[in-house]
């Protein structure tokens, strides 16, 4: 993790606004902004001043932050969502760590599943990638029909619902961009 990613989220552990920060280390607003966005670099003074108003010791800091997590077994996945009535299942395929970039699932629908009679948006696009089966996917009133192989991507926002139009199981693997 960059200094100013672990600064902006020491400080919202702690409860800071920028400008409480601003106003504990004399240091101004844009230039702490610009810190926490990794924009600017802190000189060490600026650095010290940030930890004193944070309580924390500089040293920690700045350790390397430990590498994300590469894998996920398929025996260690985590069930998000499982339902007998819609014939549906959502597995998380990213690690927990790797969450604030990006969230990856894998969705199995039994023939006739469905996600509901109600299309819902979401505040990040969306990519699908129909693995098995036969995948029905309706963006903002418009009907698509997916094969094994075939791909859609869906914006931010988009109203959609997804139903296995098929006679077998259905699986699709989901990438859905952190907001």
């Amino acid at each position: 993790m960059d200094v100013g990613t672990q600064i902006k989220k020491l400080r919202k552990e702690k409860g800071f606004t920028l400008r409480k920060l601003a106003e504990e280390t004399g240091l101004s607003t844009g230039f702490l902004h610009n810190v926490e966005n990794d924009i600017n670099s802190p000189t060490i003074s600026s650095l010290w001043k940030v930890c004193q108003a944070l309580n924390v010791n500089i040293y920690e800091l700045l350790q390397p932050s430990p590498p994300l997590s590469r894998t996920v077994r398929k025996t260690e996945r985590v069930e998000l969502f499982h339902s007998v009535e819609s014939r549906m299942k959502y597995e998380l395929l990213s690690a927990p760590d790797v969450e604030r970039f990006l969230r990856a699932v894998i969705v199995t629908i039994e023939p006739g599943g469905s996600y509901g009679d109600v299309a819902l948006g979401h505040a990040s696009p969306e990519f699908g990638l129909v693995l098995t089966g036969r995948l029905e996917v309706e963006v903002a009133g418009e009907a698509y029909l997916l094969d094994e192989g075939d791909t859609i991507f869906i914006e931010s926002n988009a109203p959609h619902r997804i139903r296995n139009g098929g006679a077998s199981e259905c699986q699709s693997y989901w990438i859905v961009l952190t907001p």
